[in-house]
């Protein structure tokens, strides 16, 4: 799975965005200018480079049975067995409004 990442430069002060395996990590600018398609310019090729850390959304592909009966309860909202508080406010998932 692939995700993106923004990366930034010390020595350059810039910021690059690329999209790579959670398990890759990326140290050096030329690593970076490499994935990312970026010129080197004039920066050090081993320059160190830092992933920003930031709030997200990470989308995960919803994977229902066709043998699931239809419903209208959706598990990743309201969790297992009931919905959560923070999803709907409701703690019964006939009763929820989502």
């Amino acid at each position: 799975m692939a995700i993106d990442y923004e990366y930034f430069c010390e020595a350059n002060g810039r910021s690059v965005s690329v999209r790579h395996g959670i398990s890759q990590e990326i140290k050096t600018w030329s690593e970076l200018c490499s994935l990312s398609g970026e010129e080197l310019g004039g920066t050090d090729p081993a320059a160190s480079v830092s992933r920003k850390i930031f709030g997200g959304i990470l989308s995960l592909e919803r994977r229902v049975s066709k043998e699931a009966p239809q419903s209208d309860y959706d598990p990743v909202l309201h969790g297992n067995e009931s919905c959560i508080s923070s999803g709907c406010g409701s703690k019964n998932k006939k009763g929820c409004s989502h």
